[in-house]
């Protein structure tokens, strides 16, 4: 049954393996992988005085000479889950400078521990601490005092109902776990959630109980039962306390647990009543935490407390037999915690997803490792950030010039919406200026000099315009004066062609009641308007000039120097011409070879369907040109714009 326990969620690095050396542990039976999928920064070293008979994670390490901050990142976790972590190091000598180093262990943006060993020693750092987010950042900081190093690193899933004293606000680094009564050390698969329970009996009288101590499923401890059944005491009623001392700094908050569980079937005249104290003295008395305590018989129960370690740090609890008592005190295992305070605030989710995915796309490696932001000492090399008491840290300047980067602007920028500066100057960008930019709400200044960037993106004007934005681009190049000068041009534009078309407007109701007047006079003036029509359309003797002609080469591009032919008649031949991108027209050439004159070539022309007809003479100049206009034509006749009755030159 205990070598049938799963290790569903388990993270187990062997830190400097190559890839390929996965292997399991002998001991324990966990199976171990490289670290290389959770962290890109370190070097991978042998260290060949570790003692590796029992662990064979001792023989390599990964050491971190560059950089004041490197970290692990433990995933996939469950956010608001419970975690155990445990840090392994083994000096070993490994770069035979015979210095043991220093330096601190930070779970997140908090602090954790120092790490300082013996040359000749291994040590473990284990933490109890409640997920932030789908991971959890594991750093090792460099203090000055020698280069970091990791022989092992390990995550566990725990009970969310286990150690309910670690929350989101604090954490429990272990000071020592005792398992009473046992000759060596205990963890996984024993414990199924893999604790590391070291052996002490030196200085009592061990008791072991063969039968089964039962764990309630609401205990908060689930201490394994192959624990629960050893157990110290001492020979007589009179015998020596049970004393453990818990080593710290004045000041420190300490988490204690006593793990209880009668192993002895009693006379019914015996009884086991135990005192517990701490070791502030009061009025010259130590301090009572329980009284006549009596543990229950074949059943894990526990007693814990939180103290205040002082005297230099040094912190003592004593198990004594109570007065009243027949039978000695009773211990099954114990355990301390230092109480870690995890107030540091990190930055803001989405500019951590964002700046990932930026880190990701170009591929940068830098300092960027753990949280962007915080602590400040270690926020990321180009990354400023806000630092408003009691808020998550924003990121509101982000420095990327000279990197280099390639490729364009990617769309994870735009979720950094507190940055006020981008600067992305002298890389390898290309591609167009994406208008996302524009909707960053407080950004103040983009630097986008030296790149191969494009465009002009209208909202970054604006912003421009509003000297609301300060853009750098390459050059001497203004694409928002460019767009300035475009509006300039626009504005009198929009204002001639919205003139225009109010005057329209106004001959159609003048044609629209023209029209309706000579429907009410009848057929008769119907003809007398199409007379008159025609009439307009006689000869030039007597027509007035107007301002406006119309040149040969002008009806050459017009027709795209009469490129194509739709059409040809007794008259000449009909070529298709365009006045601008939406107005196809016909083009009527008069040869000067026919037969018929230039009366009934205007006579052909159609006074309620051409859509457009231009009469050429000799082709050097007009004859006349009828456009369909809300049904009207308008006439050009010998190079010069002329109307039909009702309607104005002004239109």
């Amino acid at each position: 049954l205990v070598h049938g326990q799963s290790q569903e969620g388990f993270i187990s690095l062997d830190c400097g393996i190559p890839e390929g050396g996965d292997y399991q542990d002998p001991t324990t039976t966990i199976h171990f992988t490289t670290d290389t999928g959770y962290i890109d920064a370190g070097e991978i070293r042998n260290a060949p005085s570790c003692p590796n008979s029992l662990f064979p994670s001792y023989r390599n390490l990964r050491s971190f000479p560059n950089g004041t901050r490197n970290c692990y990142r433990l995933r996939p976790v469950k956010p608001g889950g419970k975690y155990l972590i445990r840090a392994t190091f083994c000096y070993g000598n490994y770069d035979g400078n015979n210095s043991v180093p220093e330096f601190d262990l930070h779970v997140g943006v908090n602090f954790g521990t120092t790490v300082g060993l013996l040359s000749d020693g291994a040590l473990n750092a284990e933490i109890i601490t409640v997920a932030q987010w789908e991971y959890i950042w594991v750093c090792l900081v460099n203090t000055g005092k020698g280069t970091p190093f990791i022989s092992s690193l390990e995550l566990r899933p725990l009970l969310d109902s286990m150690y309910v004293i670690a929350n989101q606000s604090q954490c429990l680094l272990l000071e020592s776990r005792w398992n009473f009564g046992a000759s060596s050390q205990l963890r996984f698969p024993h414990d199924p959630y893999d604790r590391s329970w070291y052996d002490n009996i030196a200085g009592f009288k061990a008791v072991n109980s063969t039968w089964e101590v039962t764990t309630k499923a609401a205990d908060g401890f689930q201490v394994p039962p192959s624990v629960m059944r050893t157990a110290v005491t001492t020979t007589s009623r009179s015998g020596h306390d049970a004393f453990m001392e818990v080593n710290g700094s004045p000041g420190d908050r300490i988490y204690v647990v006593l793990h209880f569980a009668e192993l002895e079937q009693l006379l019914p005249n015996d009884t086991r009543k135990m005192d517990i104290y701490d070791g502030v003295v009061d009025d010259g008395n130590p301090r009572l935490l329980y009284g006549n305590y009596t543990p229950p018989f074949l059943l894990a129960d526990a007693r814990d407390a939180t103290l205040i370690a002082v005297w230099k740090g040094k912190f003592n609890i004593t198990v004594y037999a109570s007065a009243s008592s027949t039978r000695p005190y009773l211990l099954n295992a114990f355990e301390s915690f230092f109480l870690r305070p995890m107030d540091g605030l990190s930055t803001h989710r989405r500019d951590v997803d964002a700046i990932e995915e930026i880190k990701r796309v170009y591929k940068l490696k830098r300092n960027w490792m753990g949280d962007p932001c915080a602590p400040p000492a270690f926020a990321w090399d180009g990354v400023s950030c806000s630092y408003e008491n009691s808020r998550p840290r924003r990121i509101i300047s982000l420095n990327l010039s000279s990197t280099p980067l390639n490729d364009g602007i990617p769309a994870s920028i735009a979720n950094l919406t507190a940055l006020t500066t981008l600067d992305l100057s002298n890389n390898n960008l290309t591609g167009t200026i994406p208008d996302f930019l524009a909707e960053l709400p407080s950004l103040r200044a983009l630097i986008l000099t030296g790149n191969q960037l494009i465009g002009t993106p209208r909202h970054l004007c604006e912003k421009v315009q509003n000297a609301v934005l300060s853009l750098s681009i390459e050059g001497d190049r203004n694409p928002c004066l460019q767009v300035k000068e475009k509006k300039k041009i626009i504005i009198p534009v929009t204002i001639v062609a919205s003139s225009i078309f109010l005057v329209l407007l106004v001959v159609f109701i003048l044609f629209w009641r023209n029209k309706r007047r000579g429907r009410f006079n009848g057929s008769n003036g119907q003809q007398r308007e199409e007379d008159r029509g025609r009439n307009i359309m006689k000869g030039n003797e007597g027509l007035k000039r107007e301002s406006h002609c119309f040149t040969f080469p002008e009806i050459r591009n017009i027709t795209r120097n009469f490129e194509t032919a739709i059409g040809k008649g007794g008259f000449g031949v009909v070529y298709l011409g365009y006045l601008n991108t939406r107005t196809h027209v016909a083009v009527k050439v008069l040869s000067q070879s026919s037969s018929q004159g230039t009366k009934e070539f205007q006579a052909e022309v159609p006074h309620d369907s051409c859509p457009l007809y231009i009469y050429l003479s000799s082709l050097n100049s007009f004859r006349f040109l009828c456009i369909p206009l809300l049904r009207f034509y308008l006439i050009l006749y010998n190079d010069c714009i002329k109307h039909v009755p009702g309607l104005h030159m002004a239109s």
